[in-house]
């Protein structure tokens, strides 16, 4: 019991928070998060929504109110990202991010407001 208060103790005064950089897990309010997000592309019909996966990442919806059939009504979600340690990662699918960070999230305004996934492939000329 002594040890798990001790090794408690020594977590909380060597959290980064407490030496004046910013942390990015316990801290950034999912507020701050959608400040650094680029702006949905339709406010009446598109909103972000922040599901916290594991203590270190986060998982960033686009939520698309449009009533579908197949949805029964319920809203309409697709992941824009993922972000882990103060990195936009990309999905890979619904639940997975990419290994490979594409930016900090300071930047993700500059990313596109459907998606983070960058395209590799923008022409379809190869297309025959």
């Amino acid at each position: 019991m002594a040890n798990q208060l001790l090794w408690t103790l020594y977590r909380v005064s060597h959290h980064p928070c407490l030496w004046g950089n910013l942390c990015y897990t316990t801290c950034m309010t999912n507020q701050q998060l959608l400040d650094y997000l680029p702006c949905v592309p339709d406010p009446d019909k598109y909103y972000y929504d922040i599901v916290q996966v594991s203590p270190m990442v986060q998982r960033v919806d686009l939520v698309h109110t449009y009533p579908y059939d197949y949805a029964c009504g319920k809203p309409v979600s697709t992941v824009w990202g993922f972000i882990k340690s103060g990195k936009v990662h990309p999905p890979k699918n619904s639940k997975q991010m990419r290994p490979k960070s594409i930016c900090p999230v300071e930047e993700a305004a500059t990313l596109s407001g459907f998606t983070s996934v960058v395209p590799k492939c923008t022409s379809l000329l190869h297309i025959k």
